[in-house]
């Protein structure tokens, strides 16, 4: 096989898995996307299809001189000179961006989603560029765009009534009320004394979550149940009430609270986790840490890989493998014999995300022309930005797709 032989073509490679893998770390943006921007896309899925899980005996089967031989031409019909140069861009890509995109998500949400939101958006003229224009393309388009939108809006923690009250002895009072923005959260000016935090359901039911804060004594961080930063200390005995668990955030002069769905800990759901996350990081649109927001387990596993529980994560990279292994050779199958079709769902699907990643949802009250104006401005950044890459992919003459043999 002579594609992606050249150092040139490598590095190429090896840069467009970084841009994959800092995707996979922002909420509503999917690797699958950029893959399909950058024109890897097939590529990914013809080369991931030749992995089978009979390679995983045959890397004992080297051990074994008698079935060396045959081990190692079973291996190398593997593209390794694709999935390596991918596979280490991806995983730099994580470990960069994962210093860097939780802190500007974190103080600069409405920003970075804007610009997203434009590249997205462009990008939808790929795979509609690829697809035909006929009847049954349209319909696909349709039927998934409208069946993306609808799962990308679930949300059982979205636009929560919540109340902030302060005890004081058997005088009570509401000092703030709100409603949980689209990652869950709200945010109130930070203030000494004793609170409780309502969060009101669909159907009314009130769960309170106490909170004490306190001047900080100048110790950061001096117990999983403590948070201090600056002038201020967070203290919460209650992480969580039902199925509904709490993170306390400080932010300066103000404390943020993060609400989510309490993570179940069977073995077989986190197999399952894994099997539909990366199932849905392959495909366009659809972000795998999104899922496993909505399956409850986003926190947990982020835990889990703090803590090193092996018992877990082997569990999760189970339904990892599990699941890549699948999803791949449906959209193969589906490339191969119905290209215009799959194409043209590939558009719904993205055209169903921008759902999730609309600036308008990470800004609180009604935006000002200034906010606006920003908004639109990177938006459109980031819609130059695609032509740019492109324009670039184009002159540098990107390979065919991988072939067997």
């Amino acid at each position: 096989m002579d594609q992606y032989r050249s150092w040139k073509n490598k590095a190429i490679l090896y840069c467009k898995g970084m841009a994959m893998g800092s995707a996979d770390i922002i909420p509503g943006v999917s690797g699958g996307t950029i893959a399909l921007i950058s024109g890897i896309y097939e590529h990914l899925i013809g080369a991931i299809s030749y992995v089978k899980p009979s390679h995983a005996l045959d890397l004992f089967r080297i051990l074994v001189p008698s079935r060396r031989t045959e081990a190692l031409e079973n291996l190398s019909r593997i593209h390794w000179r694709f999935i390596i140069p991918l596979g280490l861009g991806i995983v730099s890509g994580l470990a960069i961006m994962i210093q860097i995109i939780p802190y500007v998500l974190e103080h600069y949400t409405f920003e970075t989603y804007s610009a997203f939101f434009g590249l997205i958006l462009f990008s939808i003229t790929v795979p509609y560029k690829k697809m035909e224009k006929g009847v049954r393309e349209f319909v696909a388009a349709l039927l998934f765009g409208i069946l993306t939108f609808f799962i990308v809006g679930l949300s059982t923690v979205e636009n929560l009534k919540t109340e902030m009250v302060r005890i004081e002895g058997d005088k009570v009072s509401t000092v703030f009320e709100s409603r949980t923005d689209a990652k869950g959260s709200i945010e109130f000016p930070a203030s000494e004394g004793e609170f409780e935090i309502y969060v009101f359901d669909s159907e009314g039911n009130r769960k309170a979550f106490p909170l004490k804060v306190e001047k900080a004594s100048g110790e950061k961080g001096a117990s999983s149940e403590k948070e201090s930063t600056g002038d201020w200390a967070v203290h919460s005995e209650v992480k969580a009430v039902g199925d509904l668990e709490v993170l306390f955030r400080l932010k300066q002069d103000s404390i943020k609270a993060t609400f989510s769905e309490q993570a179940s800990t069977s073995l077989a759901y986190i197999f399952l986790c894994g099997a539909l996350a990366i199932s849905a990081m392959i495909l366009p649109g659809i972000s795998g840490a999104y899922i496993l927001v909505l399956m409850g387990e986003y926190k947990f596993i982020l835990e889990s890989i703090e803590s090193r529980d092996l018992i877990v994560l082997g569990s999760f990279a189970g339904g990892l493998l599990v699941g890549i292994l699948s999803i791949v050779r449906v959209l193969k199958y589906m490339l191969e014999k119905h290209h215009s079709l799959t194409m043209a769902a590939l558009t719904g699907i993205m055209i169903g995300s921008l759902r999730k990643i609309w600036p308008g949802h990470y800004i609180s009250g009604a935006p000002d022309t200034n906010t606006i104006l920003i908004g639109v401005a990177l938006a459109a950044a980031g819609a130059l930005l695609l032509f740019a890459l492109e324009q670039l992919s184009t002159r540098l003459q990107d390979p065919e797709p991988p072939t067997e043999g």
